[in-house]
C-alpha cells in the first residue's frame, strides 16, 4: 500500500475513534524518506494558531496500552525484568500482540502506518554486532548510559526476550521494542505507558511549538478521572463518565503563524539530551539545548563525604549567586541554577559552561590558603565577579585572587583532557572524525546499508562531545596566563 493510501486509511480510523486535529494541521507522507510529518497549512484567512489551543485531542482508549490491548496483562511475567524497563517491555509485548492481529486488531491502520517506515536505529544495539560502534561510543554520555542500567544492552534485552517464552521471533521483538522506544508516551498513572495516535506523528524538537497534555492523577485502578468505587465503595460504578471525555490533548506552547509554503510543526518527547535520543528514538539534534556531559565524582572530590562543599553549595544557591540577571547566558563560565537543571551534579551544559556545582568543586579543589581549610561565601563571590569581568575585559588589573583563577583553568582543561583521552582516535580532529564520516556514508552512494548508517551516527554524536569539550578548554585557557 502506498504512503498516501496509509495516511488516507489511518485519517479515516481516527474519526471513527473521536480523535480531532486541528483543520490546519495536515498529515503528509515524506518525499524523500519513509516517514510522515505534521504541517502547519500555509497562509490563510486563519493564519494564526493562539497560544495554549488544543491542536489535537486524542481519548486514552484509542491509545495502545496495556490496559486497552486486547492482550491480558497478568499473561506477561515480568519479574525479571528491571523495574525501570517493565513498562517498555510491557507495552512491546502487548504492541507484538496487536501486531499478530493483523487487520483484526483494533489499531490497525495505526499500526499499519507507524510500521511502514524503516526503524530508527538505536546505536546501543547496534554495539554487540558492530565492534567499531563500541569503540566510538567509548568514554560518551551513551557508555555512561548503558554502565548505569538506564538504557538495556542487546544482550540484556536478548535474555529478557528468552525469559518471556513469546511466539514471536527475535527480530519481531527488536522491531516491537524499538518502535515502542521511539514513540511511546507517559500517559497517567493508569496507562502508563502507552503509543498515543497522532502524538507519535510529529517531529521532535528542543524548542517544540507543542507539548502532550494529560490528566496523569487518575485512579490507578480503573483510570477514572474523578471519585471512583476505589475511592469510596459506597459510591457504586454510576455515574461513570464517558471513555472519550477522558484525553491526551497537544497544545501548542505558542501562536503557530502560517507562511507562504506548509511548515512543519514541532512535538517534545521531553528535555533530552542527544544521548538519550539517540538511543531511545534514533536521532540527535545539532545544538541540543538539553546536553550534558557529566563528569565521575571521584575526578574531582568526593561528593558523598565532602560536606563543607555541599553546604557552601547550598549557601551560594540562597544567596542568588548562580542566578543570571539577563539573558546573555552564552557569555559566561558558569550556568545557571534553576528547578529544571541537575543542580546536584558535575557537568558541562550544552553552552560548554560548568555546572555550578562542578565550578565550586573546581574552586574547592585548587583552594590554596595555609590558615583556612576552606573558602568562605565572601571569598567565593569575589572570585565568581572577578572571573566573569575577566571575562569581559581581560586587561584589567590583576588580583591576587587571579592566581586561584589560573589554577582553576588548569584544572578544567586537565578534566576536559582526560575525558577526550577516552574518546576513539583522540588525536584526531574533528574535522578530521567528521571526514571519516562523510566516506563511509559515500560509499554506500545514497542507499541504506545500517551498519554503515550506524557507524556515521556513532562518529557524528561522537563529534557533538568533543565540541563541547574542546570549547570548554578554549574559554577557560585564557586565565591560564595570570
Amino acid at each position: 500500500m502506498k504512503s498516501e493510501e496509509l495516511v488516507t486509511e489511518f485519517l479515516d480510523w481516527t474519526r471513527t475513534q473521536q480523535i480531532k486535529t486541528h483543520p490546519q494541521l495536515s498529515l503528509t507522507s515524506n518525499n524523500n524518506e519513509q516517514g510522515y510529518t505534521i504541517k502547519l497549512l500555509e497562509q490563510n484567512e486563519l493564519t494564526i494558531i493562539p497560544e495554549d489551543t488544543t491542536v489535537a485531542s486524542i481519548p486514552k482508549q484509542a491509545c495502545l496500552s496495556h490496559r486497552t490491548s486486547t492482550r491480558l496483562p497478568q499473561d506477561i511475567d515480568l519479574d525479571r525484568v528491571p523495574i525501570s524497563h517493565q513498562p517498555i517491555i510491557r507495552l512491546t509485548v502487548h504492541l507484538l500482540h496487536e501486531l499478530s492481529l493483523s487487520s483484526r486488531s483494533k489499531w490497525y491502520p495505526y499500526l499499519n502506518l507507524i510500521t511502514h517506515p524503516p526503524d530508527p536505529i538505536l546505536i546501543h544495539l547496534r554495539i554487540e554486532e558492530q565492534a567499531e560502534i563500541e569503540a566510538w561510543i567509548r568514554g560518551t554520555e551513551i557508555e555512561r548510559l548503558i554502565a548505569q542500567n538506564r538504557i538495556l544492552s542487546l544482550s540484556q534485552l536478548r535474555a529478557i526476550y528468552e525469559g518471556l517464552a513469546l511466539s514471536q521471533s527475535w527480530e519481531e521483538f527488536v522491531k516491537g521494542y524499538t518502535i515502542v522506544s521511539s514513540r511511546a508516551f507517559q500517559i497517567d498513572n493508569y496507562h502508563s505507558l502507552g503509543l498515543v495516535p497522532i502524538a507519535d506523528l510529529y517531529d521532535h524538537s528542543d524548542q517544540p511549538d507543542v507539548q502532550l497534555v494529560s490528566q496523569d492523577l487518575v485512579c490507578d485502578q480503573c483510570g477514572s478521572i474523578g471519585e471512583c468505587v476505589h475511592d469510596n465503595p459506597c459510591i457504586g460504578l454510576v455515574n461513570q463518565k464517558d471513555e472519550y471525555l477522558d484525553t491526551v490533548e497537544l497544545v501548542s506552547i505558542h501562536p503557530l503563524i502560517g507562511s507562504s509554503k506548509p511548515t512543519i510543526v514541532y512535538n517534545t518527547y521531553g528535555n533530552l539530551s542527544n544521548s538519550r535520543l539517540m538511543t531511545e528514538y534514533g536521532f540527535m539534534i545539532q545544538g541540543n539545548q538539553y546536553d550534558r556531559l557529566y563528569f565521575n565524582n571521584t575526578e574531582i572530590v568526593d561528593l558523598e563525604d565532602d560536606q563543607a562543599l555541599k553546604t557552601t553549595f547550598q549557601a551560594l544557591i540562597k544567596a542568588g549567586l548562580f542566578t543570571s540577571n539577563d539573558d546573555e547566558t552564552d557569555q559566561t563560565l558558569v550556568g545557571d541554577v534553576d528547578e529544571d537543571s541537575d543542580g546536584a551534579s558535575l557537568y558541562l551544559d550544552s553552552h560548554a559552561r560548568l555546572s555550578p556545582l562542578l565550578w565550586l568543586a573546581t574552586v574547592f579543589k585548587t583552594y590554596d590558603d595555609d590558615q583556612h581549610q576552606t573558602p568562605s561565601i565572601e571569598y567565593i563571590s569575589t572570585l565568581f565577579e572577578l572571573q566573569s569581568s575577566s571575562l569581559v575585559n581581560l586587561d584589567r588589573p590583576c588580583t591576587s585572587s587571579e592566581h586561584h583563577l589560573s589554577r582553576i583553568s588548569g584544572l578544567v582543561h586537565t578534566l576536559c583532557e582526560h575525558k577526550l583521552s577516552l574518546y576513539c582516535l583522540p588525536n584526531k580532529s574533528i574535522d578530521e572524525l567528521l571526514t571519516i564520516k562523510d566516506e563511509i556514508m559515500d560509499s554506500i552512494n545514497g542507499g541504506t546499508g545500517i551498519d554503515e548508517i550506524s557507524l556515521g551516527l556513532a562518529i557524528e554524536y561522537n563529534c557533538s562531545e568533543r565540541v563541547l569539550l574542546e570549547t570548554c578548554i578554549e574559554i577557560w585557557d585564557q586565565f591560564r596566563s595570570f
